[in-house]
């Protein structure tokens, strides 16, 4: 009875105080191409690499401790950003425009065409049948990709700064639009694409990711801003943390994200209450972290003269003292946990600290990270 009593007032407590999720992060791989790496996809088991002057590089991540080179193709100019869907591959290939390559034959790849945007294309991010290029200068395209070898121009908007990239969710395009901040965008008739809303970061606006009415603005030496856009119209601060090291990319995970953050490397960055960012991991990496993807617990990283990084980056419940690995150390942990009721005894996720969050830890220890 005693027992119980306790557990019912510690219930309490951590209702008001959620675990912060413990990631470790960990290199596994990498392959370093003959350029500078600039932009990342990954589509199953194939990470696509943008490697300037070298062009587009097709690498296997099968096996993420020993990836391993499946083909390349070249670009007029330089590959900058990419996106990747089914066995086809957009590549901004900067002055020359959006370049789309067939890759079904990945040893192989082959062109299907070239589209000559008006601009410096430098990020690309597609949606459907619609290919979204970052122009530069020139703005935000549209590009119907129906047909890849056959793609037919919608629309546009010519944004105020210098367009770099862009994210899109619900008919509205975000761009990241250099030393313009944040352009807010109704593309849901290409054909006539107007204005929402804008908002002006302190520097310059290289990468945004949106999830929900939330937008992550990378910043470059800025740090990340977190923005309600629920009113597009009136885009708002909700939080701002200001990094040392300039931030080239963010990628957003669950309750997570992952920055490309230049000469640091990765720092991991807990958004579950966007209102109160707070870091909790980093990891250096050989290069300087240009572009970032991450899938299904890696983090993918175009890392600069550095290639391609690989980085097991997921969070671990059962790992509860934080090390990095998985130890009859983490049950004296957990035991700790639950006798001042922190945060790290939830195990189950249901905002309570009871015994049934041992059993839950029990599972999760087996199932590993």
């Amino acid at each position: 009875m005693h027992r119980t009593g306790v557990v019912l007032s510690l219930s309490l407590v951590c209702v008001a105080a959620q675990a912060q999720p413990c990631v470790t992060p960990q290199a596994l791989g990498s392959y370093n191409t003959p350029d500078y790496s600039r932009g990342v996809a990954i589509e199953g088991s194939r990470a696509y690499v943008a490697d300037t002057s070298a062009g587009l590089y097709v690498i296997d991540i099968a096996n993420p401790s020993s990836p391993a080179l499946l083909g390349t193709f070249e670009m007029a100019t330089e590959a900058i950003g990419v996106d990747a869907a089914g066995d086809v591959v957009y590549v901004a290939d900067n002055l020359a425009g959006l370049r789309i390559v067939d890759v079904s034959d990945p040893t192989s790849p082959t062109l299907l065409f070239t589209y000559d945007t008006a601009g410096t294309a430098t990020g690309v991010t597609v949606v459907g049948n619609l290919a979204y290029v970052a122009d530069g200068f020139a703005g935000l395209q549209i590009i119907d990709v129906t047909h890849p070898a056959a793609p037919v121009h919608l629309g546009g908007f010519d944004t105020q700064g210098r367009a770099v990239s862009v994210a899109v969710s619900n008919g509205v395009a975000y761009v990241a639009d250099d030393f313009k901040g944040l352009q807010i965008i109704d593309v849901s008739d290409p054909d006539n694409t107007t204005l929402l809303g804008s908002f002006e970061t302190l520097f310059y606006s290289l990468d945004v990711k949106v999830v929900g009415s939330t937008a992550y603005v990378a910043d470059f030496s800025q740090g990340i801003w977190a923005i309600d856009v629920s009113d597009p119209a009136n885009p708002a601060m909700l939080d701002f943390i200001d990094f040392p090291q300039r931030l080239e990319a963010v990628a957003i995970d669950g309750s997570l994200a992952y920055i490309a953050h230049g000469l640091a490397g990765l720092t991991v960055v807990d958004i579950s209450d966007p209102s109160a960012l707070a870091p909790i991991a980093t990891l250096g990496t050989p290069g300087v972290a240009k572009d970032i993807v991450h899938v299904n617990g890696m983090a993918y990283i175009a890392d600069g003269s550095s290639g391609l990084q690989i980085i097991r980056a997921e969070p671990c419940a059962p790992d509860t003292n934080c090390d990095g690995m998985l130890s009859p150390a983490d049950f004296s942990a957990w035991v700790s946990a639950f006798s001042t009721a922190s945060p790290a005894c939830d195990q189950n996720n249901d905002g309570l600290c009871t015994p049934a969050d041992f059993s839950a830890w029990v599972a999760n220890y087996n199932m590993g990270c």
